[in-house]
């Protein structure tokens, strides 16, 4: 939570001074210790919410600078969510990627951008196809309806806007078990019911 996604393997984002540090004050390099523990539970399913980060630069632990929404992001990005579905797949759990979606009130312009949310979605996709094709149980799940207004660039829907805070923090307990009771939990059983 509040990690990018190559954040646990010591990929660091931009700062306030123009430089680059791991997100969370440093404790994203904790993340993939956190996904040891709850792999190691053998669950059915692992699902995963990035986009949030993954509008910005990234640089890796040996200092290269991958510059936003270029191939070679777009490269870094599917290779982790490939390594982290096929991780998923050796317990036995599908792996899920929520796409980036319904640009709320207070989403910052960079992920709100319709050509951003196209652009990563579409990695997801890919990767997601990569995993499958190499074994893994990976899937792309997308908002419906229920959700957004105007496809994944659109707008969210009342019920949406009553869930989170702008395109992914719930506002409370309270709205979060209605995200999970009215969209999330019914389309991961869907889902997981088709294959």
């Amino acid at each position: 939570i509040g990690c990018g996604v190559m954040a646990a393997q010591g990929w660091e984002y931009p700062d306030d001074e123009g430089g680059f540090v791991v997100p969370s004050s440093g404790d994203c390099v904790r993340q993939a210790d956190a996904e040891k523990l709850g792999l190691a539970q053998r669950p059915d399913v692992v699902v995963t919410f990035p986009g949030a980060w993954e509008t910005e630069a990234v640089r890796s632990p040996d200092g290269e600078v991958v510059a936003a929404r270029s191939p070679r992001m777009a490269e870094v990005l599917s290779d982790n969510l490939v390594a982290r579905a096929t991780e998923a797949h050796r317990v036995g759990a599908a792996f899920i990627v929520v796409a980036w979606a319904c640009r709320g009130e207070g989403t910052p312009p960079g992920r709100a951008d319709p050509e951003f949310i196209d652009w990563v979605n579409g990695v997801f996709r890919s990767a997601m196809g990569r995993a499958r094709r190499s074994g893994a149980d990976a899937r792309y799940l997308e908002p419906g309806p229920e959700s957004c207004t105007g496809g994944l660039a659109g707008t969210p829907t009342e019920a949406r806007r009553g869930w989170m805070a702008d395109s992914n923090h719930v506002l409370g307990w309270e709205q979060g078990l209605s995200f999970w009771n009215e969209w999330l939990g019914p389309a991961l059983v869907e889902e997981m019911t088709q294959r």
